[in-house]
């Protein structure tokens, strides 16, 4: 019994350890995420949160001290971003193909 909730938490574990949204945070490694079908939404733990349209691609590029950057590759977005001081007014953002 103890074999079976150990493998249970341990596949628990490695699902938020693959989800895109885990340790989204500074320092963290780029990556994609995807809306399909639906929204997809992509905390910034208490500074931001963006909400990509369904078939939309965005990267996660970098989080710095300074800066966190994303690369919207393509579709929509919208961005809800704390206001000044909890966020600097130059730190969130989003490159398009656009500009």
């Amino acid at each position: 019994m103890f074999a079976g909730v150990a493998a249970a938490a341990a596949a628990a574990w490695l699902l938020w350890l693959a989800s895109p949204t885990a340790a989204l945070h500074e320092g963290a490694a780029r990556r994609t995420f995807v809306a399909t079908d639906t929204p997809l939404v992509v905390p910034l733990g208490d500074l931001a949160q963006i909400t990509l349209a369904p078939g939309s691609e965005l990267q996660f590029a970098h989080w710095q001290p300074d800066q966190v950057l994303f690369r919207l590759e393509r579709g929509a977005l919208t961005a809800r971003v704390q206001p000044p001081p909890a966020v600097a007014p130059d730190f969130f953002v989003v490159d398009t193909p656009l500009g």
